[in-house]
């Protein structure tokens, strides 16, 4: 794990954050557009969880 630019981490393995992850740019929308991506979702064990959706669009 190591820094790949200024306010940025990367890892070539899975991240495990115990405290839990937090984002500080959300906004609020409501019409999803078409999925075209998911994200895995790990519990802080390593058991899979299922998928989040990542959207084209939200408006």
């Amino acid at each position: 794990m190591g820094r790949s630019d200024a306010g940025q981490i990367r890892t070539d393995g899975k991240l495990i954050a115990v405290g839990g992850i937090g984002v500080g740019n959300s906004a609020p929308d409501t019409t999803p557009g078409a999925v075209v991506r998911k994200i895995e979702v790990f519990s802080s064990t390593g058991q899979r969880l299922g998928w989040a959706p990542v959207y084209n669009s939200i408006t």
